[in-house]
């Protein structure tokens, strides 16, 4: 489902392209996979073989550890959408993209109206965009990706929105199914506490689940199988990557010199403790390979 190579589409024609670039770099056409396959369909469940071979490995890499018929109650369900945004009509031609990650390089960036200006906005977590933050981070979203801990919905001013969910853990595919059958979340248990978790306000029947292949091939691709798992930024920046024919990243970086997120009040430091989910270095490392190489445009700004 690589949205840049879609059939009636001359990538050729556009001035920059993903696909360009694997005629320049090397590093990056060794590990680029056009053909990948972004969202989890029927399909994969339905059919035994592709079940199977999703199987051998557990969430988020792949579908063992949890029962088949759960997947298939997500995937089956009436709301799951089936259809990609662009079935109804022709892809546009020449997609410039935006992901914007929560970073506090965009605190006092005023670079808001850049962003908006792209054809597609992604946006993740904490995606505040309201009046009081456009400035710096716009407030143009097509596409939010979250997992159930992380959805923060309320913060996305735009409406017209299609949704990317991800699961990293059995629970999150519980929360799925009550997503698409419209009900409200299974009860959360972590660390023996009980959390009661909020009923994300969402379009269920624009929704659509990560696949766990991509999960594996960003993870051994890109992050050299280093780290628990992919973070939810690196999804996003590679679903763009996968959807688009050029793409700019903002609020990514981990940057020292600026307050850990651009919504802050006041100015948070870098702290082990604050990004001890990510690895931080190999990230950092990742973003500025893929700018250099081409591929991606990360947004920088002197302090």
């Amino acid at each position: 489902m690589c949205m840049s190579g879609e059939e009636g589409l001359d990538v050729w024609e556009c001035p920059k392209t993903i696909m360009k670039q694997t005629r320049y770099s090397k590093w990056f056409r060794e590990r680029y996979i056009p053909d990948i396959k972004l969202f989890l369909e029927p399909s994969d469940v339905n059919d035994y073989e592709k079940y199977y071979k999703l199987s051998h490995y557990g969430l988020p890499f792949g579908l063992g550890g949890t029962p088949r018929d759960k997947f298939g109650r997500l995937v089956n369900n009436i709301n799951y959408t089936k259809s990609f945004m662009f079935a109804e009509k022709k892809r546009p031609r020449c997609l410039r993209c935006a992901v914007i990650g929560c970073g506090g390089v965009l605190n006092g960036s005023s670079a808001g109206e850049e962003i908006d200006n792209h054809d597609l906005v992604f946006r993740l977590n904490h995606a505040h965009s309201s009046e009081q933050y456009s400035k710096d981070a716009g407030s143009k979203t097509s596409f939010y990706t979250f997992f159930p801990e992380s959805q923060h919905i309320e913060d996305v001013v735009d409406k017209n929105v299609s949704y990317f969910y991800t699961m990293f853990k059995p629970y999150d595919v519980d929360y799925g199914i009550n997503v698409v059958e419209d009900n409200n979340p299974p009860l959360y248990i972590s660390k023996g506490k009980q959390y009661k978790l909020r009923k994300p306000a969402l379009n269920n029947q624009r929704t659509r689940s990560i696949h766990p292949d991509f999960f594996r091939y960003i993870f051994t691709h890109y992050l050299d199988s280093k780290s628990h798992r992919p973070t939810t930024g690196a999804l996003v920046v590679f679903l763009a990557i996968h959807m688009c024919d050029e793409v700019n990243i903002y609020g990514f970086g981990y940057d020292p010199r600026f307050t850990l997120h651009y919504y802050d009040k006041k100015f948070v430091a870098h702290t082990d403790k604050s990004t001890a989910l990510h690895d931080v270095d190999n990230e950092r490392e990742l973003w500025n390979k893929l700018h250099e190489a081409g591929v991606i445009r990360l947004f920088k700004r002197d302090a």
